[in-house]
């Protein structure tokens, strides 16, 4: 399949070839012209036309390096291909990033719930929960820990799923909690776009004894689930209202943005995401190893 789908026609061959540069820039394996960067541009273009709807993203990219670090293209294509359908992934790099805006959800309530301190001080610096934890669930860690503790929590993604990153996540932040209740909103920025690999580098273990232990409820991540699902249908028909349906095709703003220019309210909110996150990970590749 993948031999297949490498001999079809593509229109995002310059997307995909823009963005290998900065995947894994450290390794000598992804280095410009090594045969690293030939396998991750061949699985991910291969995956593009085999799934249509999901396309490219941006994030997938540290994933289909991870598993080239251990298997040759084909059978790190046959793997993303069940990551994909099996393991959440697919609804996580879809165009609309709905399910990465409940995961976003999800976490911001756990951290509510279980360090209402350290959320009480990301609100009232601003520091929304996608700004730093985007990034953990598009690549499962990869960009933001070393790679050793990354293959390790790919293999308790393989087992648990995407519970594992949720515990993950609460493992790194109750670990940091004291540190980020000092920092402002650059010192937070620069802790979770550089410190954090340093601070994890030598508490892998530390990492994962947390991260076992962290409690999480079913039911309680079921019912988030439906509460941000009932509140983004809210503010889609919300956004609906707001259209006027009688603008003058000679008004300027139909020349910008088309005969509705009020679009979904969801959409800023995304546009924006899809920006920090391809900052966030372009900061990744312009490190200093």
């Amino acid at each position: 399949m993948l031999v297949d789908n490498l001999l079809s026609p593509f229109l995002g061959n310059k997307v995909i070839q823009r963005d290998i540069p900065r995947t894994y820039p450290e390794m000598e394996f992804f280095k410009d012209g090594g045969r690293g960067q030939a396998s991750l541009f061949n699985v991910i273009k291969a995956y593009s036309i085999h799934d249509k709807e999901v396309g490219y993203c941006q994030g997938s990219a540290f994933i289909v390096g991870l598993l080239l670090m251990q298997m040759p293209e084909e059978e790190a294509f046959a793997v993303l291909v069940r990551l994909m359908e099996n393991y959440r992934l697919r609804e996580l790099y879809k165009p609309a990033m709905t399910d990465l805006g409940l995961c976003m959800f999800q976490l911001e309530c756990l951290v509510q719930e279980q360090m209402p301190d350290l959320h009480s001080h990301f609100n009232n610096m601003g520091f929304d929960t996608s700004m730093y934890a985007s990034s953990w669930f598009l690549t499962l860690f990869t960009t933001s820990l070393p790679i050793e503790i990354a293959n390790r929590i790919m293999d308790c993604f393989l087992v648990e799923g995407m519970e594992f990153i949720f515990r993950v996540a609460m493992s790194i932040l109750q670990q940091a909690r004291v540190e980020l209740l000092r920092l402002d909103m650059e010192g937070m920025l620069k802790y979770f776009q550089r410190d954090i690999r340093e601070r994890f580098e030598n508490d892998a273990d530390l990492l994962f004894a947390v991260a076992n232990k962290v409690h999480l409820n079913a039911r309680r991540m079921r019912k988030l689930e439906k509460d941000y699902l009932a509140k983004r249908t809210r503010e889609q028909e919300e956004a609906v209202e707001l259209r006027s349906p009688c603008i003058p095709m000679n008004n300027p703003c139909v020349a910008l943005f088309g005969a509705n220019p009020v679009r979904n309210l969801a959409d800023p909110c995304d546009e924006i995401d899809h920006l920090f996150i391809e900052l966030t990970l372009f900061e990744y590749a312009s490190m200093d190893y």
